[in-house]
């Protein structure tokens, strides 16, 4: 987490310092843009870093459940990612992936969640115990915390998405309004059906076959978020285009 942190400031004291060596006189647009775009990715990064590692520091199943779940997740994604030719694009939002030297946000921290789930595997196998009461409680706990994690990041991704648009705008770059909007759109929905489903589970009294229903939509809206990401054509990001000029 103390990490994390450092990481977030040092990127973003070096975006600022690159914004603003050139004095009040030549600040304009795009000093504007790239400061506003360092805070948003940053933030978003930082976020997420600690809203996961907080399970770490917990000493219950649910967390542990939930911190395995995450290095699972991760490793495939990481594999994916690495191994596959449009693996860059699977982020769904190019410019998260390609953005990583603005604000740290990328899939090349991905090992030290697969290292975090590796560590807590064999102490929550061998120190389970088998308890109908409980079981329920402790992989509803679990999935609460997953559905926070997801519900953050989507709304994180609906957040970078517009300011990219705003960036775009701004600078009078080529982008789609349409295709960034949709998108946006595929965030929120996910946001929001996940939010609702960690408030549900934290019932008892939840009907399970509407639970269940609504999460099998939640794991559709994701891999649609993904699908329509890479098939769509991709819209220039703002570092390819620093690149070109």
């Amino acid at each position: 987490m103390l990490g994390a942190a450092l990481s977030f400031a040092f990127n973003l004291f070096w975006r600022m310092k690159y914004a603003l060596q050139g004095g009040s006189s030549d600040f304009g647009k795009q000093n504007v843009a790239v400061i506003s775009t360092a805070v948003v990715y940053g933030v978003v990064a930082l976020a997420a870093v600690l809203v996961a590692s907080r399970w770490m520091l917990r000493s219950s199943n649910a967390s542990q459940l939930a911190t395995i779940a995450l290095g699972a997740s991760t490793l495939v994604a990481g594999i994916l990612v690495w191994s596959l030719p449009s693996g860059r694009d699977i982020d769904a939002f190019h410019g998260i992936a390609q953005n990583t030297s603005t604000a740290g946000v990328g899939f090349e921290g991905y090992l030290a969640w697969a290292a975090a789930a590796a560590i807590f595997g064999p102490r929550t196998l061998f120190g389970y115990r088998h308890t109908p009461s409980t079981d329920e409680s402790r992989w509803r706990t679990a999935a609460r915390n997953g559905l926070l994690l997801i519900a953050l990041w989507c709304l994180g991704s609906m957040l970078m998405r517009v300011n990219d648009l705003a960036v775009a705008v701004s600078l009078n770059y080529p982008f789609s309004r349409y295709d960034t909007m949709t998108l946006a759109a595929f965030d929120l929905a996910t946001t929001v059906l996940a939010i609702w489903l960690r408030m549900n589970l934290a019932k008892a009294s939840a009907r399970a076959r509407l639970v269940s229903s609504l999460a099998g939509l939640l794991v559709t809206l994701s891999i649609a978020r993904v699908v329509v990401g890479v098939c769509w054509p991709a819209i220039p990001t703002t570092s390819e285009r620093r690149r070109v000029e």
